[in-house]
């Protein structure tokens, strides 16, 4: 491994020692990590990672220099990230968003816009494939008007061209599903 691919880490101890109380401290903590093997080191960097993260959350917003220190606070997170995708790619859980949507196509944009970006700025759970493999989004449809349930799909395919797994049940997908549990249970 090498420096290059914990920069942020790096520059977070060294930068911010004498404004993140404690951050100082895993400066030695680092050294030492850097010269275990690669399997165990990345292991060891990535509870690192963890370790510190309370740390820069507890003077983000307080500090002066809050859009520095936001960009270094994500950029921790896409190293930390691409250490999990290499030595511990089970780590992470799958993320199923659902969004219940009814004539506001605008609102469903919105936020699958916000879930996109929130994926591309902190990289949760790596890329498989050009999609973000962690994260899924289900919509599910309630629109009345036929404009807005044809606008709701295209805006689920676009955002998953862009690489968000997105899934649209319409009202018949829903029925279906549905009539899929048994009667016993639909009735309880």
């Amino acid at each position: 491994m090498t420096t290059e691919n914990i920069s942020a880490l790096q520059a977070l101890i060294q930068r911010y020692q004498a404004d993140i109380p404690g951050i100082g401290e895993y400066g030695g903590q680092l050294e030492k990590l850097l010269r275990l093997e690669a399997g165990k080191q990345g292991v060891a960097l990535i509870s690192l990672y963890d370790q510190i993260y309370p740390l820069v959350e507890r003077v983000l917003w307080s500090t002066e220099n809050f859009d520095e220190l936001l960009d270094l606070y994500q950029s921790l997170f896409r190293e930390q990230e691409a250490l999990v995708s290499a030595f511990d790619p089970d780590r992470n859980h799958d993320f199923i968003l659902c969004i219940p949507i009814a004539d506001r196509p605008e609102h469903l944009r919105g936020c699958l816009e916000s879930i996109l970006q929130l994926c591309h700025l902190y990289a949760y759970g790596g890329k498989s494939r050009g999609s973000f493999s962690k994260v899924s989004v289900i919509i599910v449809e309630d629109s009345k008007e036929r404009a807005n349930v044809e606008s709701d799909i295209a805006l689920a395919e676009a955002y998953t061209q862009q690489g968000l797994q997105v899934h649209h049940y319409g009202l018949q997908e829903q029925y279906e599903l549905m009539l899929g549990v048994p009667a016993d249970i639909r009735q309880a």
